[in-house]
């Protein structure tokens, strides 16, 4: 198992990442009309202009890209593990590399949106929801998600980082 560190010819494995992620896990949870609001966010698009300005990172098991996440100033965002690797632990040291990131740049905490099927994942993880949300869908469907923190403990530099 490595972490990569994403960049531009990256974007394609990204996308496929999430969206493969959103169309099997998401059905379970939310309507139809939020889980296409969900794959529009994450557009192909959308992940072109954040490889420019996010620390984006893969994580990679036996050759294959199985996760990604991202991080921009103290924000996670874009924390997605294929379904077939979910519950192994990689979400967890994505968030830990992610974590890190944020306290090397002299951030006390994160935040991040946590969608329904990443909740408990996060909440085990220390994160506290800090505000409740709804997004109303151009079909009508309403998003509701938390925003949650957490504080970060100070830690040494990672010498290698990514």
């Amino acid at each position: 198992m490595k972490f990569i560190k994403a960049d531009f010819k990256d974007v394609e494995v990204i996308h496929s990442i999430v969206h493969s992620t959103i169309k099997e896990v998401y059905p379970k949870y939310y309507p139809e009309g939020v889980v296409d609001f969900f794959l529009t966010h994450h557009s192909l698009e959308n992940i072109k202009k954040a490889v420019n300005i996010e620390f984006i990172l893969l994580i990679e098991c036996d050759g294959e890209i199985v996760g990604t996440g991202a991080i921009y100033e103290n924000q996670i965002k874009r924390m997605f593990v294929l379904p077939e690797f979910q519950g192994k632990g990689y979400g967890s040291m994505l968030l830990d590399r992610l974590e890190q990131q944020a306290a090397n740049k002299g951030y006390a905490n994160v935040v991040l949106d946590s969608s329904l099927p990443a909740y408990s994942l996060y909440e085990k993880r220390g994160y506290v929801p800090i505000e409740y949300n709804k997004i109303v869908t151009k079909n009508g469907h309403v998003l509701c998600f938390h925003k949650m923190s957490k504080m970060l403990v100070k830690a040494e530099k990672l010498k290698e980082e990514v």
